[in-house]
């Protein structure tokens, strides 16, 4: 809490406000002089009324019917609701025959790196995983499989067309 005596308040506002480091200016548009928002230190704040503990709700914080998260997954995103939602496309099982045995084989035959970024296992601390080139989860030839890293199977859930195409004739 800040002082009421003006020269203590001056020592705690100058130990308390943000510096640049040396040779960096604001890009917002501060002008010279300006006096930037003050830090508090955990538990001090401007008021009482802000101060709230994780899972508490605030008193006349939200208005009535307001939907918030407190740390729980949000119900009404899931399924139809969800804005990634394909028509329920990926409720499918795998092939029997698409196992870790298939998976490490297929690795194998890749030599441990990604076919798209050429990353090995290694640089990526984890195991490469292995995909569908045609998105069929029951066709486990080893022609339709492919091993890429985390980032770039991410990015081929999106625009499948394209990544079919793409990968079929690499």
């Amino acid at each position: 809490m800040l002082s009421n005596n003006p020269e203590k308040r001056k020592k705690q506002l100058a130990n308390l406000t943000f510096r640049y480091p040396k040779g960096h200016k604001p890009t917002h548009g501060f002008k010279k002089g300006h006096k930037l928002g003050v830090r508090f230190k955990k538990g001090e704040r401007s008021s009482p009324n802000t101060e709230f503990k994780k899972g508490q709700i605030p008193i006349n914080g939200f208005k009535k019917g307001h939907k918030f998260n407190l740390g729980r997954k949000r119900l009404d995103m899931k399924g139809e609701n969800h804005w990634n939602y394909r028509g329920g496309i990926n409720t499918s099982p795998y092939a029997f025959e698409f196992n870790e045995n298939l998976k490490e084989v297929i690795r194998n035959r890749d030599r441990r790196e990604c076919q798209l970024c050429s990353k090995t296992e290694l640089e990526n601390k984890r195991k490469l995983e292995v995909h569908h080139i045609d998105y069929n989860k029951e066709n486990s030839d080893p022609k339709n499989l492919i091993t890429l890293c985390l980032g770039c199977h991410g990015k081929t859930n999106y625009n499948r067309e394209y990544w079919t195409n793409f990968l079929q004739n690499k």
